[in-house]
């Protein structure tokens, strides 16, 4: 959408394309045209304020962007990621470029990304049982609790310099790198079934093992649960 500066503080519409004229409509204007006013009541005094704010930022000439919220009527809050680009002919600013995108759906899926992993931490802390994350791309170990550390007789430190197949005794370590690179594409929940696995000081132990693939700071990882 581009605006062109008006006397004072007003701005009007140069031109603007369909998808904001239907947009626009989300609020009952209908029929806006090139010339109109910028500033629509139907958005309430507080949102044209803050609008107002960008444009005179704009039209001072700063270039910038920001993300701004609009309660569509009948759609309820969306996110919009808007860049302010100050319009110059013949060596002055005479409007704004303004670009806008709904990012609605992103931040939607941060939000449930940050409230996934939350609920994760929250189990895998308090859980009783020996938990451990690992990176489905290349077996590192991410993340433990604590009974974790007192079965397997690692400190966390130490677990999180070590991959997946370190946990095994070395004449099983190359069948168990083919076994855990063919995890790398499932989902949901995963069986190891019962394995031998080697304790820090040396002794080996026979492991039940269980996983469901999870993100994991923004990667797919594994979690294991060992019983």
């Amino acid at each position: 959408t581009l605006y062109r500066r008006g006397p004072g503080t007003s701005t009007r519409f140069i031109v603007f394309n369909q998808a904001f004229a239907n947009m626009v409509r989300a609020w009952e204007v209908a029929g806006i045209r090139p010339g109109d006013h910028a500033l629509l009541p139907a958005l309430g005094k507080q949102v044209n304020q803050e609008w107002l704010s960008f444009y005179q930022r704009s039209l001072s000439g700063e270039q910038f962007t920001t993300t701004v919220l609009l309660d569509v009527p009948a759609d309820g809050i969306h996110h919009f990621h808007v860049a302010f680009n100050p319009i110059v002919q013949h060596g002055a600013i005479q409007g704004v470029a303004c670009y806008a995108k709904d990012v609605s759906n992103e931040v939607l899926a941060r939000e449930a990304l940050v409230e996934s992993e939350a609920k994760y931490r929250n189990l895998f802390k308090h859980s009783p049982l020996p938990n451990l994350v690992y990176d489905l791309e290349d077996l590192r170990i991410l993340d433990v609790n604590d009974p974790a550390c007192a079965h397997y007789g690692y400190s966390r430190e130490e677990f999180l310099t070590r991959t997946i197949p370190d946990l095994f005794p070395p004449s099983e370590m190359p069948d168990m790198v083919r076994g855990f690179k063919e995890t790398t594409e499932f989902h949901g929940h995963v069986r190891f079934e019962v394995v031998t696995q080697q304790h820090g000081d040396g002794s080996l132990m026979r492991m039940d093992m269980h996983g469901f693939t999870v993100l994991f700071e923004g990667r797919r990882c594994m979690m294991l649960t060992c019983l």
